[in-house]
């Protein structure tokens, strides 16, 4: 058998092995030994002479023996000095070139001792790599020198500098990934979480003590993190507990990702939304629906990957404030009550005081890291940690710990961090029962982006920082006299999400009144079960429905008992939109919102007498005297633009026709441009005023001058009757290949809603977000001899809602339920059209 087959078979069995249930770490050795004995097999195949010139070392993740099946392999040809390197340089390109021949990705250095010293002043992410080195083969004498080397150097450098280094680069990374472990595409190497979190603490601690750079050959093939977390728990640095814990949250994480590698033939480490059904049936997870599948596996990542982040940051912070984990710095001391201190930025017990007598004491911990803006201390945090294997110590004392957390909930600043801390710490579920549930719990779709308790804590800092802000938000949340019933609120909006998406809202309020009875929380005016109740409401209404129709407003103005109800609710909804992923909140949604709340506040302090219930004009005067120029001068139709706040305002003037909507539209859609609005204005006279917010789909920015004159030509062409529809899609057709497929998977709602307005039929439509969509939609509606007037399109990220105002042609609303009914299959018919469409392009 030559090596080449070797190395394959035994490949193969490692997979098999791996799909047999294997753990991550068992894996992550087998595959590490398999590259040992393959280079050292290659090794033996040289000349005897030259061979025993230089040893042959694994570096990166392959030296802590924590192999992924698609890792780079991290190899150094060691020589002794620079003339035994040049005279037996063919011999180390020889091996080489046996790796490559191999298929082998090889990430290869060719160094002698000094060389490898001096990466100390010269490149620390080289540094970090040669730290973690590893005999293979070769000789072995020279590898006892280098390693000697070594642990001269580390004894005689205090190494601050590359502690520094890696710190600021766990920030970046951090920082890159929003401080987040419960992201909807985990990276599940680099992701705050990620296995490089733990890489970080191998790099500092075998950089500073020659204790832990003695960990070296790992102990029977152990991976090098785990080698770490047991002599860390040998030296009292974390409880054992805690090491096991680790341990097992490391091996998930590594299972996980040697799923995605094979699943992927590939070194890919970002678990996409379309990847985690098939990566969670490959590990086990097979519950009673694939969605079900992939939120239990997904939840367990983000458990695993909170212990991870917990750790890193714990052990960093002793860096960060000390310089080395073994040295308390000796700054003065202030003593905050009987209990707790602040030594060196970070809070400990006083001596000699009995730690916990009651959660009280926990959870006023983290009111005076709030107030001081400091950490917890590693002892204090290992004491807390410990606890929490206490079931019945967070079951009593009620009154008091709440009466902690609306101490917490008035701080001036650092309100969202200090509860944020308490849930990376596990205390907010311990002494919230329901609030545990909500840890980690992930809704696979792609408009959610973090779980459920990430996304809460993200809105409550989002309305936090409104504090701050010169804008209607921001002054609107500094007027806010009880900023506690806001932050209440964020809290617990989404609390009884776990028991089921649809009517949370409802049922949000019943698990309010149950946490507010025990713990005897304030809710003078019932305003926190009132916006748990409806923080839905001001969204749909902003962005589904006609604010410029009086009637909407006042019948929105309904639901507030007093204008501070819609005060506080204006900011929920802020915060719950902006949180829900990084693309949902843009200035245009921020427009509506505030439109909405402004002239509902108008109403509500004002009390206006009803006005006309009529669909008004979207424009304003000034561009309504601008468009008489234009008719006087329209010769078949006009189009102009404008530029506006990241997208572009597209206006159509011309005659009134049949299916002109559906037509404009169907211009628009195969010149690939995404519609998010759509007003219509129909003159007496008989001239359209159709007005559209647009960007391009392919870059989501504004229309470049280039597609805006595309647009008009062909918007010339086709209502002038030169070209049809089919053949201009059928022209522009080749770009579409380009774009990426939208995702069609079960969790996209697709449905028809029917709702009365005053003077018109309101039909909300949901469905994948397609490329003509809007098109055929209107084509469906114009055939069924439906007047559009009014066009409201919200796009998430898990599909679109589009909802059209429309009249029967005498001017009235759709009155017969059959008829509703034969429409709802009509409209979704054509999605399904749609949908058949877009997988085949």
């Amino acid at each position: 058998m030559t090596i080449k087959e070797f190395f394959k078979q035994e490949y193969d069995n490692i997979f098999r092995f791996h799909r047999s249930g294997a753990s991550g770490l068992e894996v992550a050795s087998e595959l590490s030994q398999l590259v040992d004995s393959t280079l050292t097999k290659l090794w033996e195949e040289l000349s005897e002479g030259p061979r025993t010139t230089f040893a042959v070392v694994a570096l990166g993740g392959y030296g802590r023996f924590e192999m992924a099946p698609h890792s780079d392999v991290d190899v150094m040809i060691l020589f002794k000095d620079e003339q035994t390197k040049t005279t037996n340089a063919e011999t180390a390109q020889q091996f080489l070139h046996s790796l490559w021949n191999l298929g082998f990705d090889v990430g290869h250095s060719v160094r002698t001792i000094k060389d490898c010293l001096n990466l100390y002043q010269t490149d620390v992410d080289v540094w970090a790599s040669v730290l973690e080195s590893r005999y293979v083969c070769g000789n072995s004498e020279l590898m006892d020198q280098y390693t000697n080397a070594f642990l001269s150097h580390i004894e005689k450098h205090q190494d601050l500098k590359f502690i520094s280094s890696v710190i600021n680069g766990v920030d970046e990374r951090h920082k890159k990934y929003e401080h987040s472990v419960k992201l909807l595409e985990p990276n599940l190497k680099n992701s705050a979480g990620g296995v490089r979190d733990l890489h970080s603490l191998v790099w500092i601690y075998r950089s500073t003590n020659v204790k832990y750079f003695s960990l070296n050959p790992f102990r029977c093939n152990e991976s090098g993190c785990v080698t770490l977390f047991h002599q860390l728990a040998d030296d009292g640095i974390i409880s054992h507990e805690e090491m096991h814990e680790a341990i097992r949250a490391f091996d998930g994480i590594l299972r996980m990702r040697n799923e995605l590698h094979y699943y992927s033939l590939s070194q890919q480490d970002i678990l996409e939304f379309s990847k985690q059904l098939e990566i969670a049936r490959a590990i086990g997870y097979r519950l009673a629906t694939p969605v079900e599948s992939v939120e239990v596996c997904m939840r367990e990542y983000f458990l695993h990957g909170r212990i991870v982040y917990r750790l890193n940051k714990l052990l960093i912070n002793q860096f960060r404030k000390s310089g080395t984990p073994s040295v308390w710095s000796t700054m003065r001391k202030q003593v905050l009550d009987d209990l707790y201190l602040i030594r060196n930025e970070q809070l400990f017990v006083q001596n000699g005081s009995k730690e916990f007598s009651s959660p009280a004491d926990v959870v006023r911990a983290f009111y005076w890291c709030g107030v001081h803006s400091v950490e917890m201390s590693s002892p204090l945090h290992s004491s807390c940690a410990a606890l929490l294997r206490n079931q019945k110590f967070f079951a009593a004392d009620t009154t008091m710990v709440a009466h902690i957390l609306m101490e917490i909930l008035r701080l001036p600043e650092n309100v969202a961090a200090t509860l944020q801390m308490m849930n990376d710490a596990d205390v907010l579920g311990k002494i919230i029962e329901e609030w545990g549930n909500l840890v980690a719990f992930f809704q696979h779709s792609m408009y959610h982006y973090y779980t459920t308790d990430a996304h809460t804590l993200i809105a409550l800092e989002h309305a936090e920082k409104l504090q701050k802000e010169d804008s209607v938000l921001g002054r609107t949340f500094r007027s806010l006299s009880n900023k506690e019933t806001l932050y209440l609120a964020i809290l617990f909006h989404d609390i009884a999400k776990p028991q089921g998406i649809q009517g949370h809202e409802i049922t949000g309020v019943d698990m309010w009144k149950k946490i507010q009875t025990r713990f005897e929380f304030p809710d003078e005016h019932d305003d926190v079960a009132f916006l748990i109740r409806n923080h839905l409401i001001m969204e749909q209404i902003a962005f589904r429905r006609n604010t410029n129709d009086r009637a909407t407003v006042e019948e929105f103005a309904k639901n507030f008992s007093r204008p501070e109800q819609l005060d506080l609710l204006f900011i929920l909804s802020y915060a719950d939109l902006s949180a829900v992923n990084k693309n949902v909140w843009t200035s245009w949604k921020e427009m509506l919102l505030q439109e909405l709340y402004l002239k509902t506040r108008k109403y509500l302090t004002q009390k206006s007498e009803p006005a006309e219930q009529t669909i008004s004009t979207p424009f304003s005067l000034k561009e309504i005297d601008e468009f008489e120029l234009q008719i006087k001068v329209l010769d078949t139709v006009s189009v102009l633009f404008k530029s506006e706040d990241a997208h572009t305002k597209v206006v159509v003037i011309t005659r009134d026709a049949p299916f002109l909507l559906s037509t404009i539209c169907g211009v628009l859609s195969a010149n690939d441009v995404n519609i998010f609005d759509a007003q219509i204005y129909t003159r007496e006279d008989g001239f359209v005023m159709d007005s559209f917010r647009v960007v391009d789909a392919a870059t989501k920015k504004m229309l470049t001058t280039e597609l805006q004159a595309m647009i008009v030509r062909d918007m010339e062409n086709v209502l002038k009757q030169k070209e049809t529809l089919e053949k201009l899609f059928d022209r522009h057709h080749r770009r579409w290949k380009r774009r990426a497929k939208p995702l069609m998977h079960s969790n996209i709602r697709i449905d028809v809603e029917f709702q009365d307005g005053s003077q018109h039929t309101i039909i909300d439509i949901y469905a994948p977000d397609m490329t003509g969509f809007l098109y055929k939609i209107t084509q469906t509606l114009s055939k069924a001899k439906l007047q559009i007037d009014f066009a409201k399109l919200a796009t998430r990220g898990d599909g679109i809602v589009d909802s059209f105002y429309v009249q029967t042609k005498d001017g009235k609303k759709i009155s017969s339920e059959e008829e509703k009914l034969f429409l709802r299959e009509k409209i979704l018919h054509t999605i399904q059209q749609l949908m058949n469409v877009q997988l085949e392009m």
